[in-house]
């Protein structure tokens, strides 16, 4: 069960100057929109949003603004009208939902859930522009998109587009269909395309595309509190390491500013397709639930997932169709994707899979097909990863490439099965050109064959006790949730921690707690506390550490399963005892006042006969 505390953590910090849709814009002239007519007593306003647009102008310091006060609005609205009422031409635009530019900074940055607009044409979009490419950039903040029979938004821009905070459910076509020329990137933040007739999100990028965290559709509003914005910054922050530490320096690093999250849960067709001429980054992204694909990504560049969901789509969940360079997947969740594998590389130079949680796949956990040379230093691998219970195999290898995939754990504690590297292992089998039906060389051994615990102690009532349990293999030589890589040693999980967690510990006396960590990547991201809670590694070598309160003396039991096997063989026992302190009585406490007052007297008649 995913408590509140973990999710109150989730948004996103107000670094305006770091977005290209807001360079330039600190007090921008503005036109108001407010379907009232009123507009907070502000002017020049106007009772439709395509009449703001066609007020609207940019200018060499600012981009045109519209400001569009909560509401419902009937339209379609044609960006390429822009400032056509006052003799202007389209240019750098930003429109959102908000009551001054103030608010609608933090529509787009700093607070979940905030006040959208309806925008409801009776046809077409509900944001599109008739002449394409629009010449400027375009920012769209906080609107709930509703087609009846086309695409929610449909842009075509020469510069870069920017969605914040979009709602972009229901539509006939595609929610969001976004195209950018030359060098201009797409950035799709904090927004969701959920049960849309095509794709949920749809992208065709000039230069790069950055996906990012959410308000967070499948969660109620209220799990959202006043520290929401520390989560996005810790993000990045794992996005900067990830990148870094593979040489990875394209231009979307240097504009994406933070991390937020996309979800996409429903659609008929694909939930995130993107078409990038350069690096695609993906950070803390859910698509679930889709048609086809949960990602289909082809880029010219590095594609980069950070901390990713993709379950339940009737496709692989991950499929990265081309890159000239790497694919990497860093702590991200793959579950019972059908039909379909959890991960699908299908052209990259070299891939990279680390603390993953991939399971119940109706194909393959993860098929590579055609891999090229690592850069010098560099080398392919799966590691620190659940790979189980996939009705394909675990690990399929169809090119001529080393693989590297040590300390996973692939549901049996005799490993993988390999027909000569571990023919008596029960576990999701490894195929590669040593097995037959595959190519290259997989090197699984050392997996993870053992889980440890201390099995018995005393603990008091109502005070914690650190409970650690160890998931590791060879002797401790490999850990879950770790391995050799060139930008961190420990991730956690495994799998995304926002997503389904690996781990369920739970106790009959009293409650358990456990903080939810994205290793050295994201030391803290929340905690889960209750009777029986989902948990992961949160520790270095492997290791799940949790609390236990207990309410009452006896005993205290806890158990401690995991996906396929992967459980404590025992539970965890603990004598618990109630250190009580009895209470004094009236009397009592008089008398312990009079002797401690006396005994005070009788030292300062001591220390002033020793002068």
């Amino acid at each position: 069960m995913q408590t509140i505390s973990r999710f109150a953590s989730l948004a996103v910090a107000a670094v305006s100057a770091a977005v290209p849709a807001f360079a330039g814009v600190l007090s921008p002239p503005a036109v108001f929109v407010d379907a009232a007519g009123t507009c907070g007593g502000q002017t020049p306003c106007f009772t439709t949003i395509q009449a703001g647009v066609n007020h609207a102008t940019a200018s060499s310091s600012f981009s045109g603004l519209v400001i569009v006060f909560p509401g419902t609005y009937p339209e379609s609205v044609n960006l390429s009208l822009m400032g056509s009422a006052v003799g202007g031409t389209p240019d750098d635009i930003v429109v959102g939902t908000g009551t001054s530019f103030e608010s609608l900074l933090s529509a787009a940055f700093g607070t979940p859930n905030p006040p959208t607009s309806m925008v409801n044409p009776a046809a077409g979009p509900a944001f599109y522009n008739s002449v394409s490419p629009f010449p400027g950039s375009i920012a769209l903040i906080a609107f709930n998109v509703v087609s009846k029979n086309t695409h929610g938004i449909d842009l075509h821009a020469n510069d870069d587009v920017s969605v914040f905070a979009m709602i972009a459910d229901g539509n006939a076509a595609d929610g969001m269909k976004l195209r950018t020329d030359g060098g201009a990137d797409v950035m799709v933040i904090g927004s969701h395309a959920d049960m849309n007739g095509a794709i949920g999100i749809d992208v065709m990028a000039g230069s790069g595309a950055v996906f990012g965290f959410p308000f967070f559709a499948d969660t109620a509003p209220d799990t959202f509190g006043p520290m929401a914005s520390a989560m996005a910054t810790k993000m990045h922050s794992a996005l900067s390491k990830v990148m870094a530490g593979f040489g990875i320096t394209s231009a979307p690093v240097t504009t994406v500013f933070d991390s937020l999250q996309v979800t996409a849960n429903g659609n008929k067709g694909i939930g995130i397709n993107v078409l990038a001429g350069d690096t695609a980054l993906f950070e803390g992204v859910t698509a679930n639930n889709n048609g086809n694909f949960g990602f289909n990504v082809d880029s010219d560049e590095a594609v980069t997932f950070v901390f990713a969901s993709a379950d339940e789509n009737k496709g692989s969940g991950f499929h990265v169709s081309s890159t000239n360079n790497a694919a990497l997947f860093v702590g991200v969740t793959a579950l019972m994707n059908n039909p379909g594998d959890g991960i699908t590389v299908g052209n990259a130079q070299f891939v990279f899979v680390v603390a993953s949680y991939i399971r119940n796949n109706d194909a393959d956990g993860v098929h590579l097909l055609s891999l090229g040379v690592p850069p010098t230093g560099l080398s392919n691998q799966v590691v620190g990863s659940i790979v189980c219970s996939n009705g394909g195999v675990g690990l399929r290898l169809e090119s001529n490439v080393d693989v590297t995939a040590t300390g996973d754990w692939w549901g049996a504690f005799s490993g993988p099965f390999h027909t000569t590297k571990n023919p008596t292992g029960t576990g999701n089998a490894v195929v590669d050109g040593t097995s037959g039906g595959g190519m290259g060389n997989v090197t699984f051994i050392p997996f993870i064959d053992t889980v440890s615990a201390t099995q018995v102690g005393e603990a008091r009532v109502g005070v914690p006790t650190n409970l650690p349990v160890q998931f590791s293999g060879g002797g401790g030589t490999v850990f879950l949730g770790s391995g050799a890589f060139p930008f961190v040693g420990n991730v956690g999980g495994p799998g995304d921690p926002l997503g389904e967690l690996p781990f369920t510990v739970t106790t009959d006396n009293g409650v358990v707690t456990a903080i939810v960590s994205g290793g050295d990547l994201v030391p803290t991201l929340g905690e889960e506390t209750g009777p029986s809670i989902g948990a992961a590694i949160n520790q270095p070598k492997g290791t799940l550490l949790f609390s236990l309160v207990a309410a009452h003396d006896g005993l205290a039991t806890i158990t401690v399963n995991g996906p396929c096997g992967l459980s404590l063989a025992q539970p965890i026992v603990l004598h618990v005892i109630h250190l009580a302190v009895p209470a004094l009585s009236g009397a009592a406490l008089l008398f312990l006042a009079t002797l401690l007052v006396w005994r005070g007297s009788q030292m300062v008649r001591r220390r002033r006969a020793n002068h």
